[in-house]
């Protein structure tokens, strides 16, 4: 079994994103200063989408 697949998930009510101030589902991997992030922040822009895969891929993988 993979790092990934050990990792739990739980649900969370919607919250407001760092980025645009909406409240929505976030992830815990935005950019700094952006932290929670919500799907349409995290994706709208190729470079922050980048820092949030691999800020998710360091969470994956037991970092902070």
């Amino acid at each position: 079994m993979s790092d990934i697949a050990r990792g739990i998930i739980s649900a969370e009510p919607p919250q407001q994103c760092d980025s645009c101030g909406q409240v929505r589902e976030l992830r815990p991997y935005g950019p700094p200063g952006r932290r929670m992030i919500c799907v349409p922040c995290a994706t709208a822009n190729p470079g922050i989408e980048a820092v949030c895969r691999a800020n998710f891929m360091k969470l994956a993988e037991g970092g902070a």
